[in-house]
């Protein structure tokens, strides 16, 4: 039997998961949020409205969270925007930088 020494096995599965998660796509981001919408009524308006700003749904959850956190903070939407300013057109690839926040129509809480 291999005895395992406490930091050793340690530092060596974090090492591994770090370069698992360094290979990935979204391994650069801190954090995923992983939301369940039901087939159905919701996720259909979230389509539609998607649609209709020409972006995909998840461009417009992460752009209507980022509204909904520059008037809660009360800071300019732009300042938000800066600060993940990917938008993604409505097939859901081929992110476009937009750091000003222009893209899909305004973003700002009526």
């Amino acid at each position: 039997m291999v005895q395992k020494s406490g930091s050793d096995w340690r530092s060596r599965t974090l090492s591994e998961v770090a370069a698992k998660v360094g290979n990935q796509r979204r391994g650069r981001y801190a954090s995923r949020l992983n939301i369940e919408i039901p087939f159905g009524g919701l996720l259909a308006l979230l389509t539609e409205a998607a649609a209709r700003r020409e972006c995909s749904p998840t461009t417009y959850a992460r752009r209507a969270m980022m509204s909904f956190i520059a008037d809660d903070l009360g800071i300019p939407f732009e300042t938000v925007a800066q600060l993940d300013p990917r938008f993604t057109g409505p097939a859901g690839n081929n992110a476009i930088h937009d750091p000003g926040g222009e893209l899909g129509g305004p973003w700002g809480i009526r």
